[in-house]
């Protein structure tokens, strides 16, 4: 894959028309005037499912032909992916197989379980899960849906971005969360179509980064040793075509530590009422803790998702330190 182009993007948009929810850009009056920039965050932690993954998934699963339908899919997941997968093959009715590391949080996993679909917890982390799945379908001929590594999946990210830019097209950065680099690469390939100027900042936890390593170091990181983390949806490698692109789109790399996702956590839900998970919250993190800045600037902030556990959530809430 050498690029994904707008003209995907918009051919997306029509297949998920009244799958999705166009989500809110909300301004951040309380972020703003802390960071002395203009901050409005693109709330994905309501769509449908809870995150954005629904908009790959769906517009991957509706691409396939009946045979493969009938056949049926396997994929791997944190938990998100696995979620919008569970939607798609509910409206289709086909059968599918999903594997998830032990690591998966229990509100996704109860989630994943609700949709008919088989899951198999298999290994500590994502990478091992995503190769348990890869075996699977390469024994079963099962279609394999990748959780980003797919033209299709990247373009129906990629609406998120449309939708930003023609909200606010003036934005002069976004910044987005990069687990496998699925969501960057589309939503900085419909932002770039409409805005040439604008800079793409990829957010990760200091725990696992692997599209920043890749990077910095020039090689992609197809696997990478996570540390534990809260935002566990980033955990895993990245893959060549997003390194490739990432190489060609991102203009600055942050990193984030683990009290600074769980202090955005707390800010989100205190100023915004709203619930974002660790792996949502990681853009906001690094404005809050002073990792990135552009004073004067108009930022535009993806909250990737929402599914994050009540239990976690009170006691984040209520250390306040």
């Amino acid at each position: 894959m050498t690029a994904l182009t707008i003209e995907e993007i918009r051919n997306a948009r029509q297949n998920l028309q009244s799958i999705i929810r166009q989500t809110p850009l909300i301004h951040s009056a309380a972020l703003s005037e802390r960071t002395n920039m203009t901050v409005f965050l693109k709330a994905e932690c309501l769509q449908r499912t809870g995150s954005f993954k629904l908009r790959g998934a769906y517009h991957k699963i509706a691409s396939l032909g009946e045979r493969e339908k009938n056949i049926g899919i396997v994929t791997s997941s944190a938990g998100n992916h696995a979620q919008g997968v569970g939607y798609a093959v509910s409206r289709f009715n086909m059968p599918c197989r999903i594997y998830v590391p032990q690591t998966v949080p229990r509100i996704k996993l109860e989630a994943i379980q609700q949709y008919p679909v088989e899951v198999i917890i298999k290994g500590r982390l994502f990478d091992e899960a995503h190769a348990a799945a890869l075996a699977d379908a390469a024994k079963s001929g099962r279609v394999f849906i990748q959780a980003f590594d797919d033209p299709l999946i990247m373009a129906g990210h990629g609406t998120l971005g449309l939708e930003m830019l023609e909200a606010v097209s003036d934005l002069d950065a976004v910044i987005v969360p990069v687990g496998g680099g699925g969501l960057i690469a589309g939503v900085a390939t419909a932002a770039r179509a409409i805005n040439p100027a604008i800079r793409i900042v990829s957010c990760q936890s200091n725990a696992s980064c692997a599209m920043t390593r890749s990077l910095e170091e020039n090689r992609p990181y197809l696997t990478f040793p996570s540390k534990e983390t809260i935002a566990e949806g980033l955990e895993g490698g990245i893959s060549e075509a997003t390194f490739e692109l990432g190489r060609r789109l991102i203009d600055c790399m942050v990193l984030v530590t683990e009290d600074d996702i769980r202090s955005a956590i707390r800010f989100l839900h205190m100023h915004h009422g709203l619930v974002v998970e660790g792996s949502g919250a990681v853009g906001v993190a690094a404005l809050l803790h002073d990792h990135w800045s552009d004073p004067d600037g108009k930022v535009g902030v993806v909250l990737t998702g929402g599914n994050l556990d009540k239990d976690l959530l009170r006691q984040i809430c209520a250390d306040s330190h």
